[in-house]
């Protein structure tokens, strides 16, 4: 295996531009939120609009929800994503926890952060196994979970939204605050499952584990925080030594350390990192395998990790480092150039405006 280098960087002001603007549609919350909507804008108070980001479960990797909160960016406003502390879908279905160094993406890029718990869902079925399930795995079709579509406790959302609008507190301050809650929301989102599993009679996993993490947690905020930390160090190891070879990536990943203060880091990773002459190049790659070229979803996800990477300075083993940003998307056909180009305008024009190569099937895009 190639070696793996480190750099490190310090995040300063964020200076992108954005030239893809998504129209966001206006709705009332408590509405949007009945209704299971992921990204829109409401009005709060005196008529103050905020722009909102809703996601589904905490993991980053699901349902695209980095490309949900980059839909609000552009908003001149005050921007807040919603995100459960826990999702759990029961024994037969999967479970998630929000990692800390989410918090710490959001606030990079100026997001309000508000933790929330399920509090209601109503019973469904597992349904077939992944066509890349193992040999091994054995099937629960049919049997009962929680279904999709969970509902927050809105009343208490509203509330959290009203409190930014009024007292408009600093994004860091309000999102560190939201990350000393995370094992108070834990311990009652556990609790809230247990009462939805006896009540649906949907048999659930073992708590245990959590549970024992968030005794430690709520007696010692400093071993939190710390337990956070190995926890991020290890995913960004883990994330280098996966190989995306579907992206056709050229290089070897790399390992970001970005430093937000308090002694306090953000661990990512970089598809591709090339060091050379005071310069260090990250690219960023998004495949498709059924496409022409990757979706927007996908090309967004790219955009938020390549803006951090533009608002921070960079150096390698106490040298300061220019940097080169790439965003390198591949397709399972060639000749569609031109029909990008025709449909991916704003896209070409915002890499453009924030010094971003834009790459499609190996040819740059400009």
């Amino acid at each position: 295996m190639a070696d793996v280098f480190t750099i490190e960087g310090k995040i300063k002001k964020n200076s992108y531009q954005f030239k893809i603007r998504p129209k966001l549609s206006a709705i009332n919350f408590l509405d949007a939120m009945q209704r299971n909507r992921k990204v829109f804008k409401s009005k709060f108070l005196e008529n103050e609009t905020v722009a909102i980001s809703v996601w589904t479960t905490p993991k980053r990797t699901k349902t695209y929800p980095f490309a949900r909160v980059y839909d609000t960016l552009s908003y001149d406003g005050i921007k807040i994503t919603i995100i459960p502390a826990m999702v759990d879908y029961g024994k037969h279905g999967e479970r998630g926890k929000i990692q800390p160094s989410t918090v710490d993406w959001m606030t990079s890029i100026g997001v309000y952060l508000i933790l929330g718990t399920y509090v209601h869902a109503e019973k469904g079925k597992k349904g077939k196994m992944a066509a890349n399930a193992g040999s091994k795995t054995q099937s629960s079709e049919g049997k009962p979970k929680f279904a999709q579509g969970q509902k927050f406790d809105t009343d208490y959302l509203q509330k959290q939204i009203e409190t930014i609008i009024m007292t408009k507190p600093d994004v860091k301050e309000w999102n560190e605050k939201q990350l000393e809650m995370i094992p108070e929301f834990l311990e009652k989102g556990i609790e809230i499952y247990k009462k939805l599993g006896a009540k649906l009679n949907v048999p659930l996993g073992n708590f245990a584990k959590m549970e024992y993490d968030v005794r430690r947690w709520r007696k010692d905020s400093k071993q939190f925080l710390k337990d956070c930390e190995e926890a991020s160090k290890g995913a960004q190891n883990r994330e280098t030594l996966s190989d995306h070879v579907l992206e056709d990536v050229p290089g070897n990943k790399g390992k970001i350390n970005i430093d937000f203060g308090e002694s306090r880091k953000l661990y990512l990773t970089s598809d591709s990192m090339v060091l050379e002459k005071g310069t260090v190049t990250l690219l960023e790659g998004k495949n498709t395998s059924s496409g022409k070229y990757p979706v927007m979803g996908d090309v967004k996800d790219a955009l938020i990790k390549l803006m951090i990477f533009r608002s921070s300075d960079f150096e390698f083993e106490g040298e300061e480092l220019e940097k080169k940003l790439v965003c390198y998307l591949t397709g399972n056909q060639n000749d569609v150039e031109d029909e990008f180009r025709n449909n991916c305008k704003s896209l070409i024009d915002e890499c453009s405006a924030n010094d971003i190569e834009l790459v499609l099937n190996r040819r740059i895009i400009k």
